[in-house]
């Protein structure tokens, strides 16, 4: 069969423009036929280099939208075609900056106090141990310490969603780390601030968003609840498959403030709109004050005072030598991004239903070289110092918003650290790449690239901060050498050859040994006690695989399955067992068993002590899914 991509030219001439929005006449100038012509081109390239079967774009400025055009299929098996106006898309964590806007409407009237401790609005909900000290401010930039966590977060049946109340009573996770000190992406930060906007209105969330911005804004076809007419109207979202694009889970998430906005490319250019203009989009009243606007899109917080940092709901990017905000977002079968330029008046919606970011990166960087990057930004030459600063950045970094308390740190093996070499010339080595030193900690890759910056937190912790528009901005702890993934990968695998071998050797025992009591029976008891507990580990990883596998639909986002529960349960089992081989070793001295069979029992103790010391560090030994 001929693959959906064959028909992108007649789709790319049939995509419908948003013509109830951007005046016809408008359209007819050069200006915006050049825009069109040049957004038409890099939609068509991107769709074919990543497969993806379908895109929206939306371009705004001065006030007004400039471009607002689907491309490709929103459903592929039933040949519909993308509509900007008509087309729902599932945005993910772009739902981040109109939770945000709901709580600075809320702050403005004085519902919201920015600088409050969270548990003096909401007592009780936050636990851990710094719990006390988080502040309403902190969760919009990322800095509430809170722990991350995905499993439980959606469910497949949108009957089952719960209330933010209900959900967060029974899975927020702790606040884990200080608050205010280190960037941690934080979901749950989110859904806290949306049950603030609940207490602070006496509204559901859902209800306060849709009468107080999509109304006003004229979105309607935006929701954070997927049911209805918007469900009928959403595109399908696909993810890569053997032969192609495969139809993705639907998942609803309970966590709706921070990933459930669904909305069309049309809606999110009036949000666009009235985001670059105070709050207003075209006829319609302002949704706050001047000043509530220069908030909303001014920092707040940084790391290093050369890096991009937050501002209150959207990340700061940097690209050719212009500051812009943005935010990205995923959910099953979508990425999508939002990105303003405050100055320029500028912004531009980007979004797919085939589960690629790099498709909106490139979409991104196209639009940004062509129209906004600056040519006179050119890197300064080096600063007194470099060589030595480039010596202190090098080192193995890992990314600050991992889970700390639950079974998703063991995300962390697949997830690959980056690695800083210093190079001569006070540059440093990273992704393949020279980054060149720009301002003292701060380097830049080649002219206009994208930057890196280092910093060193109040205990002396290095950190490393990178930013890109789709990734957002991160922060990366400096790591000792025993704690790279591959270091704990390598130590597992050599525990697993271990169970392969140590446990069945049969050391030689000379004949009269076996026939004295009690060393016959003792000996015979510690080999299959020994041999137990190597086939358990030996099977511990491979039924979690297994299970993993089989869950791969949802993975962890709908709960934890049945099967990785199975899987858990051997090896927390399993580890009971092995904790009762010291007993049986030193029953073998007790029955003055030979020297060899006491050596060989020694060893397989010392391995299942190392695994399971591992599984506890990868949060897999019991089940730790809070």
């Amino acid at each position: 069969m001929r693959s959906y991509v064959e028909f992108y030219p007649a789709l790319l001439a049939a995509a419908v423009s948003c013509l109830a929005i951007a005046s016809p006449a408008a359209a007819q100038t050069t200006e915006l036929a050049s825009l069109e012509a040049f957004i038409d081109s890099v939609a068509g390239v991107e769709i074919r280099e990543y497969g993806v079967p379908g895109m929206v774009i939306a371009v705004v400025r001065d006030g007004r939208v400039v471009h607002c055009k689907g491309y490709g299929y929103a459903d592929i098996r039933a040949r519909r075609p993308m509509s900007p106006d008509s087309t729902v898309m599932r945005v993910g964590s772009v739902a981040k900056p109109v939770t945000a806007l709901a709580a600075l409407q809320l702050a403005e009237a004085g519902r919201i106090d920015l600088d409050a401790r969270v548990d003096a609005a909401l007592p009780g909900l936050l636990r851990g141990r710094h719990a006390d000290r988080v502040r309403v401010r902190d969760l919009f930039t990322h800095t509430s310490g809170l722990d991350v966590r995905l499993n439980g977060t959606t469910t497949t049946d949108p009957r089952r969603v719960l209330s933010l109340e209900d959900y967060l009573r029974r899975d927020l996770p702790p606040v884990v780390h200080p608050p205010g000190e280190v960037i941690r992406y934080s979901n749950h930060g989110y859904v806290v601030l949306g049950r603030l906007v609940e207490t602070a209105s006496a509204e559901s969330f859902d209800s306060y968003v849709q009468r107080h911005l999509f109304a006003p804004l004229g979105m309607r076809s935006s929701s954070f609840r997927l049911e209805g007419a918007l469900a009928r109207r959403a595109a399908t979202g696909y993810e890569a498959g053997r032969r192609g694009p495969v139809p993705a889970a639907v998942l609803h998430p309970h966590i709706a403030p921070a990933a459930g906005l669904n909305t069309t490319a049309a809606d999110m250019a009036r949000l666009m709109v009235a985001l670059l203009d105070s709050g207003r989009a075209a006829g319609t009243a302002p949704l706050y004050s001047t000043r509530m606007a220069a908030l909303a899109l001014g920092r707040h917080w940084g790391m290093h005072p050369g890096m991009p940092g937050m501002t209150y709901g959207m990340f700061e990017t940097r690209r050719g030598g212009v500051r812009g905000v943005g935010h990205s977002g995923g959910i099953r079968g979508f990425m999508s991004g939002m990105y303003l330029w405050p100055a320029q008046r500028t912004g531009i919606f980007i979004s797919n239903n085939g589960n690629d970011g790099g498709a909106v990166q490139a979409v991104y960087d196209a639009f940004v070289d062509r129209y906004l990057a600056d040519p006179r930004a050119t890197p300064p030459p080096p600063p007194p110092g470099a060589d030595a600063r480039a010596a202190r950045a090098a080192g193995t970094y890992r990314l600050a918003s991992l889970a700390v308390r639950n079974l998703e740190r063991a995300g962390a093996l697949r997830r690959g650290e980056l690695r800083i070499r210093p190079c001569p010339g006070g540059c440093i080595l990273l992704f393949g790449q020279r980054y060149v030193e720009i301002s003292p900690g701060v380097y830049q890759a080649g002219e206009g690239g994208e930057v890196v910056g280092f910093s060193e937190g109040r205990r002396g912790e290095r950190w490393m901060l990178t930013s890109d528009p789709f990734g957002g901005n991160r922060a990366w702890e400096r790591i000792a050498w025993y704690q790279p993934a591959a270091f704990g990968q390598t130590l597992a695998i050599m525990c697993l050859i271990g169970f392969l071998s140590l446990p069945w050797m049969r050391p030689a025992v000379p004949p009269g040994v076996l026939k004295r009591q009690p060393s016959a029976p003792a000996i015979e008891v510690a080999r299959r006690h020994r041999q137990a507990v190597a086939a358990g580990y030996l099977l511990f990883p491979v039924t979690l695989a297994v299970a993993f596998r089989a869950a791969r639909a949802t993975g962890l986002l709908a709960g934890v399955p049945l099967g990785v529960r199975a899987a858990l349960t051997v090896g927390l089992v399993v580890t009971v067992l092995a904790a009762a081989l010291p007993v049986t070793g030193w029953r073998l001295r007790r029955a003055c068993a030979p020297r060899a069979e006491r050596v060989v029992h020694t060893a397989v103790t010392i391995v299942a002590l190392v695994f399971a010391l591992l599984m506890w560090s990868w949060n897999l030994l019991g089940f730790r899914f809070g």
